[in-house]
């Protein structure tokens, strides 16, 4: 392989994980430096990058290495929900046991163990009704502590031997080799496959106990309580970073409404240690109570009377990884630029398979239409002039929004689910707002702030809204592409649903409460019209938007929908040819 890559004239370098190799007596670094030199006699430069990626940037005594060019810091990923938040759950107020053996270790930690089994139980009993498995990882201060912890949880927690993983790693983090025979060698890769495959369907394993977090590549994301019992030092070759880290990983199908947040228990020593976080920025709160799970939303079939059929559309929908070849020296082909123009439209409208068909049309647009006459694109001044990045941009947001404009108008709707229930959404977690309405088909009403909530018990209440309910983000599925303000097709989850009893006949409603507006409100306002008014056509059914300005609404004093819908008047109101009119006055009594 060393002699395959030595062939090429120009190479580059990623090193992933790199503070493990960021000494230059290391054989991997020696290596990388001698293709350098290879390169500058053969080809007369050397490596044309060399990029280094890690999360911990640093020595172990916690230096940054000099040569970051780009920081992404714990605290920015914390605020951008990419990552678990670290909160200490801090109930043992006792002082840390000064003198522990493999004996008394049990005694010496049994609240702090008490305490995470306790939070791990709650968890457990939670998720386990979206399909997650929370994981209790423990980090003991020794190998011999690390096997007595786990086989006293296995008794304390009945659990089976499978279900509680113990790993001995090394003063790295690697699981330690120890294998002497086949038998030996066989049963550490079963222990590594078990512990990379945490979180996948059938895996036994619930707790894991170890003297340190694993660093092998460890990718679970279902860690939700971390315990440590340990005095970590500047001494103990580990990083705060590192000691939270494997844990900070999102676990999937949570859901978007708050940040997940990664519960940890321990010892004075260990908060003290995890707390130096905070001195690259990330706060890490602590409470003596532990913080609310979310609630469970599941629709409920006592009240299928409450239930509503929603049409859910769909659109195709891919994404294109841009690719560039690059040479040093050697001037790009305006085929080049043409193709990262195509790519960037076929991205913005998220087409997939059409990159001929589309390359074809921008070729025409920059040779014909884009600098007012007629241009041959191979020529070195119009190389020049698409070199330009905001050139490129210009012909991107014209062209996306042009072409966005006629698919939008052209494509009739394609039902992925013509006969979609509310009840038959998957139960989720919900930790924002909830409230409990008698007129839905959910246990409880999801919402995501205190206007949609009284707006929720507005209509819980009116006489004429027969049933409805919070469409909760992406956890019912509808929603509604749309064409932004930049020319990109974007999703919109309006807020709620609901179904209206008139004189005329039942209106079937989307409802959208709105404070602030942005530059997308109006482009989302026309989607959802034409979605309305298409559905309305082609179902039959009467389908209508409405959107509720939070200063309205306030100062409303609106019983029904109907009444409402007078108030806000034609400008929040869209109506469509054949639909049914709303009365501006009239109670109808509510079906029960």
């Amino acid at each position: 392989m060393l002699e395959r890559i030595k062939g090429p004239k120009n190479l580059a370098v990623i090193n992933d994980e790199a503070h493990h190799v960021h000494d230059d007596d290391l054989a991997w670094n020696q290596t990388l430096l001698a293709l350098h030199a290879n390169l500058k006699r053969i080809a007369g430069h050397g490596l044309s990058l060399w990029l280094d990626f890690s999360a911990t940037p640093k020595t172990q005594t916690g230096t940054y290495f000099p040569w970051i060019i780009v920081d992404y810091p714990l605290a920015q990923a914390i605020e951008d929900q990419i990552v678990k938040a670290p909160l200490i759950v801090h109930r043992v107020n006792r002082e840390d046991p000064q003198t522990v053996t493999a004996d008394t270790v049990v005694q010496a930690y049994h609240d702090w163990i008490v305490v995470a089994l306790e939070r791990w139980r709650e968890h457990t009993t939670l998720y386990r009704d979206v399909g997650q498995k929370p994981v209790l990882f423990i980090m003991a201060e020794r190998t011999a502590y690390a096997d007595v912890i786990a086989e006293h949880i296995r008794k304390q927690a009945k659990l089976k031997r499978g279900e509680v993983l113990v790993i001995h790693t090394d003063a790295k983090g690697r699981v330690a080799e120890k294998a002497k025979t086949k038998a030996d060698r066989d049963e550490l890769e079963a222990l590594r496959e078990a512990a990379r495959n945490v979180d996948q369907p059938g895996n036994p394993v619930k707790i894991i106990v170890s003297v340190l977090m694993l660093r092998e590549g460890w990718d679970v994301r279902n860690v939700t309580v971390i315990l440590g019992l340990r005095p970590f030092t500047a001494q103990a070759a580990i990083l705060p970073e590192q000691s939270v880290g494997r844990g900070l990983r999102i676990m999937p199908g949570i859901g978007p409404d708050r940040r997940q947040t990664l519960e940890v228990i321990g010892t004075q020593k260990f908060e003290e240690f995890v707390r130096e976080l905070e001195h690259e920025g990330a706060g890490i709160e602590t409470v003596s109570e532990p913080p609310p799970l979310p609630v469970k939303i599941y629709p409920v079939q006592d009240k299928a009377d409450y239930d509503i059929a929603i049409k859910i559309d769909f659109a195709l929908t891919g994404t294109t990884v841009h690719q560039a070849i690059i040479t040093p020296g050697q001037p790009l082909l305006s085929q080049d630029f043409l193709r990262d123009i195509t790519q960037h439209i076929e991205q913005n409208l998220d087409l997939c398979g059409r990159f001929a068909e589309l390359y074809g049309l921008v070729k025409r647009y920059v040779a014909q239409r884009c600098f007012g006459i007629t241009v041959d694109v191979d020529t070195a001044d119009i190389k020049r002039r698409l070199r330009d990045p905001i050139v490129q941009q210009g012909i991107v947001a014209f062209l996306s929004r042009q072409i966005g404009e006629l698919s939008v108008s052209e494509r009739s709707i394609e039902f992925e689910d013509a006969s979609f229930h509310l009840s038959k959404t998957s139960p989720f977690t919900w930790r924002r707002q909830h409230i409990p309405c008698q007129h839905t088909i959910f246990n409880e009403c999801a919402v995501y702030n205190s206007l949609e909530a009284r707006f929720a018990q507005f209509l819980d209440q009116a006489a004429d809204v027969l049933r409805f309910s919070a469409l909760a983000e992406s956890y019912t599925r509808f929603r509604v592409d749309y064409l932004s303000a930049k020319g990109a097709i974007r999703f919109y989850y309006p807020d709620l649903v609901a179904v209206q009893q008139t004189p005329s006949g039942l209106v079937s409603w989307i409802l959208e409460t709105k404070g602030q507006e942005n530059e997308n409100v109006t482009h989302k306002d026309a989607s959802m019209d034409r979605w309305c008014e298409l559905i309305s056509n082609q179902t039959g059914q009467t389908w209508r938007y409405l959107k509720v300005p939070q200063a309205r609404f306030d100062a409303s004093h609106a019983g029904t929908l109907a009444e409402l819908v007078a108030e806000l008047g034609p400008q929040e109101l869209r109506l469509f040819a054949g639909a049914v009119q709303p009365e501006a006055s009239g109670h109808i009594k509510k079906s029960r």
